[in-house]
């Protein structure tokens, strides 16, 4: 009988610098950003890079989807934009993980490792800034 294995997608130094990279452009850009992290979904076996802003619920996501591909293509070109997600801040994961893992407006590097975090089970994540958000309303 034959068995299948299924091999984690690695996230790569590479993937790291560019997801703190084009973080760094957003900001440069005045594009708020509360939140950037990579994220590991297990089950499609990739990495995405989830952007969390208010302009998002703002201005909508197209608009959102457009200032990360200028960004993108004026900082990171090996950053593809389909492995990007851009969320409003109210977005679940977004609350669940900032409920746990708080960070400054600094770019940090913290790996979230088979975590659950209130109810909520967390695979694998590479956060660079997860800001405080305002209750829900």
């Amino acid at each position: 009988m034959a068995e299948e294995t299924l091999v984690k997608e690695s996230l790569t130094d590479r993937m790291i610098e560019a997801g703190a990279e084009l973080t760094r452009t957003l900001d440069g850009a005045h594009w708020p950003v509360v939140a950037s992290l990579w994220f590991f979904e297990s089950e499609t076996n990739q990495w995405r890079l989830i952007l969390a802003s208010p302009a998002v619920s703002e201005k909508g996501p197209l608009e959102a989807y457009r200032h990360v591909n200028d960004a993108l293509r004026a900082s990171m070109p090996t950053l593809a934009l389909d492995a990007i997600s851009v969320v409003s801040p109210d977005d679940p994961l977004i609350r669940v993980l900032t409920a746990a893992y708080q960070t400054g407006s600094d770019i940090k590097g913290r790996r979230v490792f088979r975590s659950a975090i209130n109810g909520r089970f967390v695979d694998d994540a590479y956060v660079y800034r997860l800001l405080p958000i305002a209750p829900a309303a």
